[in-house]
């Protein structure tokens, strides 16, 4: 019986990443704004975080897709050019992160010509 993958495939990952950065604290209050001990734990994902992650992702060519509002995107660029030089997917949604059921997706994605664009 073939299975549903090419080859000898037998099982497939699929890794997504959050980069949210402070965008939560501050979207559940405002005032985070004025607590840099709170931003700065929030600013090690995509300060630190993310380019150590995308250097192992293009050590090994494993493609994946992030998921970045757009407070975090605007405020690094230079990360989401980084993702988009890799040819990686990239998806943003609303200006900070809210609940899950409040996250409206937009059409911004690097697979969208205008999206690379934005970034090149």
């Amino acid at each position: 019986m073939a299975g549903i993958w090419p080859g000898d495939i037998h099982c497939v990952a699929l890794l997504t990443f959050d980069v949210d950065g402070p965008s939560g604290s501050i979207n559940r209050n405002p005032n985070a704004v004025n607590m840099p001990s709170l931003l700065s734990m929030g600013e090690y994902g995509p300060s630190v975080a993310m380019p150590r992650i995308l250097d192992l992702l293009d050590s090994y060519s494993i493609k994946s897709t992030f998921f970045v509002p757009g407070f975090i995107a605007e405020n690094h660029q230079d990360l989401m050019k980084e993702i988009v030089k890799l040819g990686l997917d990239s998806t943003s949604a609303k200006e900070r992160r809210t609940s899950g059921s409040a996250m409206k997706s937009t059409s911004c994605s690097t697979a969208n010509p205008a999206w690379k664009s934005c970034f090149a």
